[in-house]
């Protein structure tokens, strides 16, 4: 399977079905959803986001999730492989989701130029 693919500069959108055993968590309207990137170190990229049940084709009831990160939160993050932290919060529960992103520099090529 291949790594979910970001551009460093740009706004970011991830979708995902968050899941226990395999099935689909249907996720309460109350819920809070935060996400954020970190590296292998634990250091932190993009720093937590609560997210919203009303992002363009989020589907909490189902469990789909989506994780949106404006341009200037992930500006100037180098070419590599991250993790995104989705962290769900059903009243006093926290529940922790990682998944493997891969974030890659913007470049531009002038039109008939060779990188």
């Amino acid at each position: 399977m291949s790594l979910p693919m970001v551009v460093s500069g740009d706004d970011i959108t991830i979708t995902g079905t968050l899941l226990e055993d395999d099935l689909p968590i249907a996720i309460p309207g109350d819920a809070i959803i935060q996400a954020g990137v970190i590296n292998g170190a634990g250091g932190i990229l993009i720093g937590v986001i609560e997210q919203t049940s009303s992002a363009p084709n989020a589907d909490w009831a189902n469990g789909v999730i989506v994780c949106q990160f404006p341009a200037a939160s992930t500006g100037g993050i180098p070419t590599g492989q991250y993790t995104l932290v989705v962290e769900l919060f059903i009243g006093g529960a926290r529940t922790t989701f990682l998944a493997q992103i891969r974030i890659v520099a913007a470049s531009l090529i002038a039109p008939g130029k060779k990188k």
